[in-house]
């Protein structure tokens, strides 16, 4: 548990970080907390309206790290982060996902660094 936390944390430590590299073990991680906290924030708006606001406001703090996220994982398997925006096209975030889950890293050094 405590490395889906730090995956976590470090996805938000690196905010506006579209460089470099994220493993597919981070990528994963930090994705399963995510959506964890997006399925107990959407249950818990429909027994407390207050939490509405709140899911509205996680969202609009996850808008950016999670992008950011996806890109560094695409850069790990030697492709353009500007694939990212592709998540916004329902099937086309289908295959995105599936590749980021699927893709393996690229050995040593690639384009976007180690």
């Amino acid at each position: 548990m405590e490395d889906f936390i730090y995956s976590y944390k470090k996805m938000f430590a690196n905010y506006f970080v579209f460089e470099g590299r994220t493993s597919r073990t981070d990528y994963w991680r930090a994705a399963a907390v995510n959506i964890v906290i997006g399925l107990a924030l959407l249950l818990l708006r429909h027994f407390l309206p207050a939490f509405g606001l709140i899911s509205y406001l996680y969202g609009l703090a996850a808008a950016v790290p999670v992008p950011a996220l996806t890109a560094r994982r695409l850069h790990d398997a030697d492709k353009s982060g500007w694939w990212t925006p592709t998540a916004f096209f329902p099937a086309l975030n289908i295959a995105l996902v599936a590749y980021c889950c699927l893709a393996e890293a690229s050995r040593g050094r690639n384009r976007f660094g180690y």
